[in-house]
């Protein structure tokens, strides 16, 4: 089983410096010269009528299988970002370990099993060719952090859900703590019945979207610019998007290209950006402005 502590590896992973990732497979034996951070690399940006910023970057794998310990191939991996789990080979996988540990990194970034699993790997490697899981169910959130603004996520987030662009939120307990029975009841007043969960922290948001997520959109509401940057790139889906409504995300936006051991993903920034809901009544009585 691959387990929590090596997503979070991965996470970490992504977080190093270029620098200390070369050096790192440089300590077992594999020499890299790289001009530019393979994570990160804008591929095109632009900028919708609506005003919404479009950014297509290169971003880790996440989890990648290999099925030998090939060590070029295992330091192409962790330099993009990416934890490796390999199949049998434990003393080489062992050695590499000790080798990040040594040099700063998440030595749980690489790991031995028997057997590689049919789930809980984001792409199998295997002879040349990528297989990429496809997953079964899972959801879409709408992500309300601590330094959110109460009237601006609680609309953004019911823009959300009612275009059916997400269906679950989960929201960070200091903005719960003296909000969350008016997003309930707005909701309620809506005839929507999201399912809410309450974080401790934004860690564990990131571990709620990582176990739970479908993989295509999920959404953010911060005002902290930091907030917003971290927990785009800790989070894994094909679209994030961050203070505008999921509803913006196309499914050409979905499609994720392979740019050599990372993958690409779009960003949607916007400044409380929303799809019209001309069928909604959103004044008077019953609406959000009487909910308030």
């Amino acid at each position: 089983m691959i387990g929590v502590q090596t997503r979070r590896a991965a996470r970490e992973l992504a977080q190093v410096p270029l620098r200390k990732r070369l050096e790192a497979c440089q300590s077992f034996g594999v020499h890299r010269e790289l001009d530019a951070d393979p994570i990160g690399a804008v591929v095109r940006g632009a900028r919708t009528p609506d005003g919404v910023d479009v950014i297509v970057q290169t971003v880790p794998i996440g989890v990648v299988g290999l099925s030998s310990a090939d060590h070029d191939q295992i330091a192409d991996c962790l330099i993009a970002g990416n934890a490796v789990v390999v199949a049998g080979a434990q003393p080489q996988v062992a050695e590499i370990s000790h080798a990040l540990a040594k040099n700063g990194l998440p030595p749980d970034a690489i790991v031995s099993v028997p057997h590689l699993p049919s789930t809980e790997l984001d792409a199998v490697s295997h002879e040349g060719e990528w297989f990429f899981a496809q997953r079964e169910g899972g959801h879409t959130h709408v992500y309300i952090d601590a330094h959110a603004d109460r009237h601006f996520a609680i609309y953004l987030a019911v823009n959300a859900i009612s275009h059916k662009a997400a269906d679950s939120l989960v929201v960070h307990k200091d903005f719960a703590r003296d909000t969350l029975d008016d997003i309930r009841q707005v909701m309620d007043n809506l005839h929507e019945n999201p399912e809410i969960i309450v974080a401790d922290s934004d860690s564990e948001a990131i571990d709620i979207l990582d176990s739970r997520s479908n993989g295509t959109v999920e959404t953010i509401v911060s005002s902290n610019i930091k907030v917003v940057h971290s927990m785009s790139r800790a989070i894994d889906a094909a679209v994030i998007a961050a203070n505008v409504s999921p509803a913006f995300a196309t499914i050409d936006m979905q499609e994720r290209q392979l740019v050599g051991y990372t993958r690409t993903r779009t960003t949607l920034i916007g400044d409380g950006h929303t799809k019209s809901l001309d069928d909604l009544a959103l004044q008077g009585d019953r609406g959000i402005a009487g909910s308030m």
